[in-house]
């Protein structure tokens, strides 16, 4: 049986590329049968993966934002690398609940507070809430 690397073993776009063969997933494959491919990052690694993922063709979820280091603020290489990349027309608003493994209760009250504090109008909050995910997802408009 082939080696089956986890996705936490991918540190560079050597690895990621190791990966993806051992998978025998290709982006190209990917983007032709209309899905996405999730990326976990963190820290700086999406600088190095952005441009091969940019020009894959595959539609992208970068997960939990790219996993920026908290203390290292908002100019951090690998956070800008994201906002660079996507608009609200490409970005959209998603949670872990039901938070299995989370030690304690997780309150989004403060986190969508956030939110509404970054993006004051609401025609912005509705493109990330709902624009945006029911037309990447697919969904129907009620």
């Amino acid at each position: 049986m082939p080696y089956r690397p986890a996705g936490q073993e991918m540190g560079t776009l050597d690895q990621y590329l190791q990966v993806m063969d051992s998978y025998g997933i290709r982006h190209a494959l990917l983007a032709e049968l209309d899905l996405f491919a999730q990326v976990q990052v963190e820290h700086d690694q999406l600088v190095t993966l952005q441009p091969m993922l940019v020009n894959s063709g595959a539609r992208l979820l970068i997960d939990h934002c790219g996993r920026p280091a908290p203390g290292a603020g908002l100019d951090q290489p690998g956070f800008l690398a994201l906002l660079d990349a996507f608009t609200l027309e490409a970005c959209f608003w998603a949670s872990e609940w039901p938070f299995l493994k989370a030690p304690q209760r997780i309150d989004m009250g403060p986190l969508i507070r956030q939110v509404e504090r970054l993006l004051p109008d609401p025609r912005e909050r509705a493109r990330l809430w709902w624009e945006t995910p029911r037309r990447w997802l697919g969904l129907a408009n009620p």
